[in-house]
């Protein structure tokens, strides 16, 4: 039995799976042979690719074609949990990477090719099979994925961080378009997968599959580098992605109605608040450091020259060289410096120091700002040396708006900054560029460093790193100038932070306290503005939440049977009108389920009614010799009017009667059984026909009988010794006699006649009526039938010609005398069975349109005599 814990749909689903699975025979043709053709295919393109036999790009078009018609096949057939399959790529992948272990070596050899491309193909299936599964069924987005693995040869071996990281990008938002199935978890799933999700992605950040496939540069890069990053990728996705996805999951499907409005006001009033604090601070904080690193950049520009000092300072005074030369210039104690390509115009120098005669250096490189001078042979420019009076000079020039100290160091610039770096759109006219987008720095390390004049003497350099900040720095003004070597070749940067370190004199500053009269008008307008419109939002929430819990209270009164229960709401909005058409629909049902028990009773009492009457009709014909006689009722509603009956009178005496009630259902049947009634009795009085018209016309035109019933009938004597039928045609569809010379000839009897109930002067009455008397020969048949025969009406097949407006048909009975043209020499069963099946043609399924009633009264030899109802 299928597991039936609803917390959980995942053993439902793997039930499902495995009783497929275990249904594995018979496999449809098309299936057996796609999968052939696919596992055929996979066999043959390893073996090529193992063999370096050129035909992989035929066979690897062919294996996609059949792996994209299996796909839809085995997902429809065993629908394959996501799970299973998440699991058989980390699998195949898995095992995939053994094989790139072994190959890390040396030269992969056919065997281990080989076996590589059979799990790079299985992967490619179970891809393909989780993109479906995916999908219901869909798999548009497999050619999607297959556009991403080619496009991927340039982007995975590329080694641009800026085009890997829009490559992962643009793979992490299709891999997060295949989170569907993640609809189908419970809530107890979610909470369960999450944990684990995140856990799988952290052990595969740290799997060493990429570092394998990185390691060694294939001749064959697609087959052994490009695939299985690309694979390694989507399962690191697939993980990542999910993760994501569960909580919205969990808030779509499974959050409760005030907790979804809850977290839909979060998303539309407290986060955007913070989001847009957070960059319009980013932006102030952008303002303002591009404005300070702007002023420091000109400061290192315009800095005034001075006079050249001795070779033997200390290191700690300002020095300056102005130097020209051809090709060699030497400054005591650093190494040469070569003039082999053209001077820049500005940027840092850094010199090492001379070796000594042990082959070490002495001291610590030493840099220095350099610029050029105007000189007729382009040799000439001045260097100064970067030292804290250097860097004191420098504050003094223009002290910031915020910062505490300036700190020049080397810096390597991240991938990002360098991207940056390049677009040059800050100052493209200068070496010297600012760089705003620093907000927090490592520690450099041996950095040059300066209080401003704001901050006292004694918070210098030592006191620089504070140990809260780990070492790191908050930068607000940060200028890059590009670094040279002794060859003036470019080796990176060099940077000049304006660094903010908060001590006590900052927190009684002035820009100290304009930032808390800031801070203090936001929270101000952020309580008595946007908190008041932000709870009057959830005001309106909780009134909406609970107009939805009186809506929902009283569905489930009206799922209880309280049909009576109503919802008062006050207003005019969407939830009145809701309320005002549930109190309608309460009252509805109640009256439908009231009609529908009525509607019961009286189908019951119909029913009853119906077997009433056909219990009045003969249950059989009786046997009359020389006679074959059929007959036969069928009602257009439950009850009708119609009826037949063959009495016996005497010994060779029968009296035959068919008729028809005007109108239909319960009245009809009401004074049809009536009629059989006095028919049946009527022999007690008399034998005369006529007598017996009478009679029952007397009945009918009493005034205690509804005047708008009448009876049209056909009462007739048979003497079956003469065979002789004597009949009064009451204003009844005159019957149709078969002659018996085989010349298919159809007679019509008619005579005068007015029906039943109609005349009420019964002398007027009995001069109306017309006795017949027919003499039927052996083989002869005399058709009686009633108006619903010939006036059977449907639908009309098609147009008429001319135009005619006329959208019904009649079944006619010109039809009819056709019909038994050709059923003459037929037994009485026959002619009736056959009459009837034409009349069922005719309808073509649509509903009797009247009752119908026929019998059929043949004379033949004696012993071929028979009676049949």
């Amino acid at each position: 039995m299928p597991p039936t814990e609803t917390s959980f749909s995942l053993p439902g689903r793997l039930h499902t799976f495995v009783r497929a699975l275990q249904n594995l025979h018979p496999l449809p043709k098309s299936l057996r042979g796609n999968l052939l053709g696919w596992s055929g295919t996979l066999v043959a393109l390893a073996l090529t690719t193992a063999m370096h036999i050129p035909a992989q790009d035929l066979l690897l078009l062919i294996y996609f074609i059949f792996l994209y018609r299996l796909s839809r096949q085995l997902w429809e057939r065993f629908r394959p949990p996501y799970e299973v399959l998440m699991f058989l790529f980390y699998l195949f992948l898995m095992l995939d990477g053994f094989i790139i272990r072994f190959t890390s070596g040396g030269t992969p050899g056919a065997f281990l090719t080989f076996w590589h491309v059979i799990f790079l193909g299985l992967l490619g299936f179970v891809l393909t099979l989780q993109i479906t599964t995916n999908g219901a069924g869909k798999r548009g987005q497999l050619f999607w994925f297959a556009f991403l693995l080619i496009i991927a040869e340039n982007f995975i071996p590329d080694q641009r961080e800026l085009l890997q990281f829009f490559f992962a990008a643009l793979l992490f938002i299709s891999v997060l378009q295949q989170t569907r199935w993640l609809q189908s978890l419970t809530r107890r799933e979610c909470f369960l997968y999450l944990p684990l999700l995140l856990l799988f992605y952290n052990y595969l950040t740290g799997w060493p599959l990429p570092s394998l496939i990185n390691m060694r540069h294939f001749a064959d890069a697609e087959l052994w580098a490009t695939a299985p990053t690309y694979m390694f990728m989507v399962l690191q996705f697939q993980a990542l992605a999910a993760a994501v996805k569960i909580p919205v999951v969990l808030v779509y499907n499974h959050a409760r109605l005030s907790r979804k409005l809850w977290i839909s006001g979060l998303f539309q009033s407290t986060f955007p608040q913070f989001m847009q604090f957070f960059v319009l601070s980013l932006l102030f904080y952008f303002l303002i450091a591009g404005w300070q690193a702007n002023q420091l950049k000109w400061a290192l520009i315009e800095l005034p020259s001075a006079p050249p000092a001795a070779a033997s300072d200390d290191g700690d005074s300002l020095v300056l060289h102005h130097l020209r030369g051809d090709t060699t210039i030497t400054l005591p104690g650093y190494e040469p410096l070569l003039l082999l390509r053209p001077i820049p115009s500005e940027g840092i120098l850094r010199l090492d120091p001379v070796l000594e005669s042990d082959g070490n250096r002495t001291g610590a490189p030493a840099y220095f700002l350099f610029r050029s001078v105007p000189d007729t042979a382009g040799r000439s420019f001045q260097l100064l040396r970067l030292n804290r009076r250097f860097m004191k000079m420098l504050v003094a020039q223009r002290p910031p708006l915020i910062g505490s100290h300036l700190v020049s160091h080397s810096y390597d610039l991240p991938a990002w900054a360098a991207w940056l770096y390049r677009f040059n759109i800050l100052t493209p006219q200068s070496g010297i560029h600012i760089f705003p987008f620093s907000l927090i720095t490592p520690a450099p390390a041996s950095p040059i460093a300066a209080p401003f004049p704001t901050i006292r003497e004694e918070k210098d350099a030592p006191s620089v790193w504070p140990s809260t900040m780990g070492g790191a720095l908050i930068i607000f003004g940060r200028v890059l100038a590009p670094m040279y070597n002794f060859e003036l070749k470019s080796t990176g940067f060099y940077a000049f932070d304006i660094a903010f370190i908060p001590d006590a004199s900052f927190f009684r500053s002035s820009i100290f306290r304009f930032a808390l009269y800031l801070l203090g008008f936001y929270l101000l307008l952020n309580f008595f503005i946007i908190r008041r419109v932000a709870k009057l939002g959830a005001e309106i929430n909780s009134m909406i939440v609970q107009k939805f819990n009186q809506l929902r209270q009283g569905v489930a009164q009206i799922a209880r049977g309280n049909l009576d229960y109503r919802i008062h709401l006050e207003g005019q909005d969407e939830f009145v009108e809701l309320a005002d058409h549930f109190n309608r629909l309460g009252g509805e049902l109640k009256k439908n389920i009231e009609e529908a028990r009525e509607k019961e009773r009286l189908q019951q009492e119909l029913k009853i009614a119906r077997d009433v009457q056909l219990s009045l009709l003969p249950k059989s014909l009786p046997e009359i010799p020389g006679f074959d006689i059929a007959a036969t009722l069928q009602t257009a509603n439950e009850v009708g009017g119609d009826f037949y009956d063959v009495l016996p009178i005497g010994r060779d005496r029968f009296l035959i009667t068919l008729g028809d009630v005007s109108g239909k259902s319960t009245s009809a049947a009401f004074y049809m059984a009536q009629c059989i009634s006095l028919l049946r009795f009527a022999p007690e009085f008399s034998t005369d026909l006529l007598e017996i018209v009478k009679r029952l016309n007397r009945y009918f035109t009493d005034a205690r009988v509804d005047r708008q019933i009448f009876v049209t009938a056909i009462v007739g004597l048979l003497q079956t010794q003469r065979g002789e039928l004597r009949l009064i045609r009451a204003g009844h569809t005159p019957p149709l006699r078969l002659q018996a010379n085989g010349t298919g000839e159809v007679q019509e009897i008619t005579s005068q006649g007015t029906g039943i109930g109609i005349i009420r002067q019964e002398r007027v009455f009995e001069q109306s009526l017309q006795t017949v008397s027919i003499d039927l020969q052996p083989g002869e048949t005399l058709v009686l039938y009633s108006d619903g025969l010939i006036e059977a009406s449907r639908p009309a097949l098609k147009a008429h010609a001319g135009g005619s407006q006329e959208n019904v048909e009649f079944y006619t009975e010109e039809r009819l005398k056709a019909l038994l043209a050709t059923l003459a020499h037929q037994p009485a069963q026959t002619i009736l069975e056959e009459v009837l099946r034409d009349l069922h043609d005719f309808y073509a399924g649509h509903p009797l349109t009247d009752d119908v009633s026929l019998m059929v009264i043949q004379r033949v030899e004696q012993d071929k005599t028979s009676g049949t109802l």
